[in-house]
């Protein structure tokens, strides 16, 4: 094989792949996996060819070189052509000799690191550049700020989004992140730059964007880009508003900021003011991951396993774990779980963390009937008062009444939304004392126990999870008729980020013939902060369509948009317990199938599916809608309060009446009272149609049509 032979049958067929990889390494899912590996193993593959380089031009020589007639060559001076030949080979200068097969191939060689080179610093000089032409037309564009596990998820499920095609600008500080690469290849226009400073967020075009993602990892970096995103000129902005979402971790850092959100909101123009139109300043939303993955788990897999029929019980959640994803849970239960028992839900949180917890109880004096119930992990610590079950009373701790000044105990107000306790976790989470009290609860007929493990700790939570398993009595050890003697006791399972264990828990489910126990994951990072679960779930939507449906506007975007964020959230959790009316009612509303509120809007003549549900059933889904309201806004600090007198006014002027009405309401807002916050036999005859009405809101967003009512037997 002759010298061309040589270079053709090797370096050509490399310098074609190379080529091929930069030019259509996007085009294919072969080409980008070839692409990631060459990217991979660049670091190594440069100082290799260096080497072969210098080392193939010095053996050209030393090698290549005739003897001398003694036999043996000139050691020096063969030893320093070879490296002046090294030297001009890897220059790719003309002069360097490159004799035979071997010098062939390091002239390929060298040829080749020079095009990785070559390809290398067109990289780095031009590719900014071309972003930056690119970045100053972008519209309507999503800017990520951080390129974490969370901010590549997002960048994942933008590029995979099928109903919304983004463009996609990621902001990065670290030049050296791992994700930077995949980034690229997904489309994504990358900025090497600190996203805290203003400049930085101009030069991403965020004062065109449509969203906002701060996700650094770090909560005061999140903080100050959301700010700076604030502080940004809103008036060039050609339609809606910038969304911004910040991806906050501290549960205190979470609750402040709702707080400042709400000042903010209450601060700004509002549609509901004489007409106007809303502000262009952006729409700020926190995002607490422990938050999603509560109220994924209640409205999912907790819903799914309780059965319709509960007769005398009554569901008791255990949570072991007091810190932010025990917090949040404990939340969710209070705020969500209300069903066709009309009874408050049951919770014993374990705290593991008494600072936590003593924080909780601060911020949410209205959770429990007594907050003051913090025990020792004893039997008779388990055993809560069934009468607090009730939300028409009586139950009234003396430590607990919340009602404004010269209000009687005997007031219709509720004061608590859920009837639960605090019990220290021991050392050993699992020891005698805590199966003990979970046995108690198994045999006591007027609970239903779930258990849900949610330390701050992943590993302790699987460890906890196969004790509780192995730990807990035979299947005929317990009541016969028991709801979970077939599939067993659920506990679910706090797993973030572990994928494997994911697994393992579901193949163990299915590979055991006598359960004592389900272990069941939840709280997966892709799932709880994908694009979808933080923007686009249909939770959000159905939230949208609930609240434009109630002030009858017919732009559910930009209705949203003007919102407070008190009002958001009340919305939020509206439609999350949707599925729950639906169990209610004995059909299925599945948040994954609600369409966009704006397609909701604009769909005139939809094609509707009936159904037919019980009329005791509708009955009883509006009292749950009811006690829900009043769990929720207890839990964001209102209470109970008579109406104000209206201010004066014309009584005779229609115009002066509204004007009044409005205004007690705006005061009744700034107090967070209200006079509704009372059981539902208590409730005034203008504020129960509101109850049954939302049912009917429900049932258009699912494009479903009751036109056959089923009378009860």
């Amino acid at each position: 094989m002759n010298n061309l032979q040589w270079f053709d049958v090797i370096v050509t067929p490399v310098l074609a792949l190379l080529l091929a990889l930069v030019v259509l390494h996007r085009k294919s899912s072969f080409l980008r996996n070839v692409w990631r590996l060459y990217r991979a193993w660049l670091g190594w593959i440069v100082p290799a060819l260096v080497f072969i380089v210098l080392a193939d031009g010095f053996a050209t020589i030393v090698w290549m070189t005739p003897p001398t007639q003694n036999g043996t060559p000139s050691q020096l001076g063969e030893v320093a052509s070879g490296l002046v030949n090294a030297v001009l080979l890897l220059r790719l200068d003309g002069d360097a000799r490159v004799d035979g097969a071997l010098g062939q191939f390091g002239v390929g060689c060298s040829i080749l690191l020079w095009t990785i080179l070559a390809v290398e610093i067109n990289r780095k000089l031009f590719y900014d550049a071309l972003q930056a032409g690119r970045m100053g037309r972008l519209r309507n564009h999503v800017v990520v700020c951080g390129l974490g596990s969370i901010g590549m998820q997002l960048v994942r499920d933008l590029a995979t989004n099928r109903d919304r095609k983004l463009n996609v600008v990621v902001v990065e500080l670290d030049e050296s992140n791992p994700y930077l690469d995949e980034a690229r290849e997904l489309h994504a226009l990358v900025l090497i730059r600190d996203a805290t400073e203003a400049d930085t967020l101009r030069k991403a075009g965020v004062e065109h964007a449509a969203e906002l993602f701060a996700v650094t990892g770090a909560d005061n970096r999140n903080s100050a880009i959301v700010a700076h995103a604030f502080g940004l000129d809103a008036t060039k902005r050609k339609q809606g508003r910038l969304k911004c979402f910040a991806h906050i971790e501290n549960n205190e850092l979470f609750s402040a900021s709702r707080v400042l959100d709400d000042v903010r909101s209450a601060s700004l123009p509002s549609k509901h003011a004489e007409g106007r139109s809303f502000s262009k300043r952006p729409v700020v939303e926190f995002v607490l991951p422990e938050e999603i993955a509560a109220t994924q788990l209640v409205i999912g897999p907790l819903r799914q396993a309780l059965p319709r029929e509960l007769g005398r019980r009554v569901p008791h959640v255990v949570v072991f774990g007091s810190g932010a994803q025990g917090q949040a849970l404990a939340r969710e239960v209070a705020e969500l779980v209300h069903l066709r028992n009309l009874k408050r839900s049951r919770l014993t949180l374990l705290v593991d963390d008494p600072i936590g917890a003593k924080r909780f109880r601060s911020a949410f004096p209205a959770f429990g009937p007594d907050l003051t119930q913090w025990h020792d992990a004893h039997e008779n610590a388990w055993n809560l008062p069934a009468e607090a079950d009730r939300w028409e009373g009586p139950f009234h701790a003396a430590d607990h009444l919340r009602f404004p000044e010269g209000v009687t105990e005997g007031a219709p107000g509720v004061s608590f939304a859920c009837n639960a306790n605090f019990i220290d976790l021991p050392d050993d989470p699992v020891d005698d004392e805590v199966i003990q009290g979970i046995r108690y609860l198994l045999h006591r007929a007027d609970c239903l126990p779930m258990v849900v493990v949610c330390t701050d700790s992943e590993n302790r939570n699987a460890l906890i999870a196969e004790r509780l398993r192995d730990r807990l009595a035979p299947l005929h050890e317990w009541p016969e008729d028991h709801p979970w003697s077939e599939d067993g006791l659920p506990v679910f399972v706090c797993l973030p980020e572990q994928t494997v264990l994911h697994d393992m828990m579901r193949v163990w489910n299915q590979s055991q013939a006598q359960k004592r126990c389900r272990l069941i994951p939840f709280a997966h990072t892709r799932e709880i902060l994908g694009y979808d679960a933080i923007v686009s779930s249909g939770q959000r939507e159905l939230a949208k369509w609930l609240a434009s449906r109630f002030a009858n506007e017919v732009e559910p975007e930009a209705y949203w948009d003007g919102l407070r964020g008190w009002e958001r959230r009340s919305n939020m959790a509206a439609a999350a317990h949707a599925p729950f009316k639906g169990d209610i009612l004995g059909i299925d509303l599945d948040l994954s199938k609600v369409p966009t509120a704006a397609s909701l809007h604009a769909s005139v003549a939809p094609t509707l599916v009936e159904c037919a549900f019980k009329y005791g059933d509708q009955m009883i889904a509006a009292q749950a809608e009811h006690n829900r309201w009043i769990a929720e806004r207890l839990m964001a600090g209102w209470r109970y309060a008579d109406k104000p007198p209206l201010p004066p006014h014309d009584p005779t002027d229609a115009a002066q009446v509204d004007d009044a009405t409005r205004q007690r309401k705006k005061l009744q807002d700034q107090r967070k009272e209200r006079d509704s916050l009372v059981p539902w036999q208590h409730l005034d005859g203008d504020e129960t149609p509101k109850d049954f009405a939302q049912k009917d809101d429900l049932l258009e967003a699912f494009q479903l049509k009751p036109v056959v009512q089923r009378q009860d037997d």
